[in-house]
């Protein structure tokens, strides 16, 4: 890991409160564009893992339950994938980032709801690969939910919760 040289620090006087304030702006602006730009990865991986688990859960609790809610899973990924596509192309979202985090919050957070409805069924399975096919589908993402969600607590932990 490259060290710090002290001589290169900025010189001067400290930042006064307006500086501190832009340097916030922007800093909250930034996470926001992460935010989006890392949340392909989520929609995909998601999606992925939701297949699994309905043609896991299809033998056990009936087909029509387990493909419908995987139904619900590709409207969720429908609506944060045209979610994701509109971010870039709005020429104000610097201005409106705050409306674009709330937005990917309430999504997040129902994605979430979608995937703690599977440990609703709350029941061991026979053979139990079913029981390691639901705990590495919520394990695969969870990882992948904290990742995408990593500079933004309040959010991870609420899709954390809800799943």
């Amino acid at each position: 890991m490259e060290t710090l040289d002290p001589a290169r620090l900025p010189q001067g006087p400290p930042p006064d409160a307006d500086d501190r304030q832009a340097v916030a702006a922007q800093v909250a602006v930034e996470r926001v564009r992460i935010l989006y730009e890392r949340t392909p990865q989520a929609l995909w991986g998601g999606l992925a893992f939701a297949a699994l688990l309905a043609w896991g859960f299809a033998p056990v609790v009936g087909a029509n339950l387990a493909w419908s809610w995987y139904g619900v899973k590709v409207v969720l990924w429908a609506i944060r994938s045209s979610q994701w596509r509109r971010f870039p192309r709005d020429p104000e979202w610097p201005q409106r980032a705050e409306r674009w985090r709330r937005q990917h919050d309430l999504l997040a957070t129902l994605d979430g709801v979608s995937w703690g409805v599977v440990g609703l069924t709350g029941h061991v399975s026979k053979p139990s690969l079913l029981d390691g096919v639901v705990l590495a589908s919520l394990v695969g993402v969870a990882s992948v939910g904290v990742f995408t969600l990593s500079s933004h607590m309040r959010q991870a932990t609420h899709f954390m919760a809800a799943t």
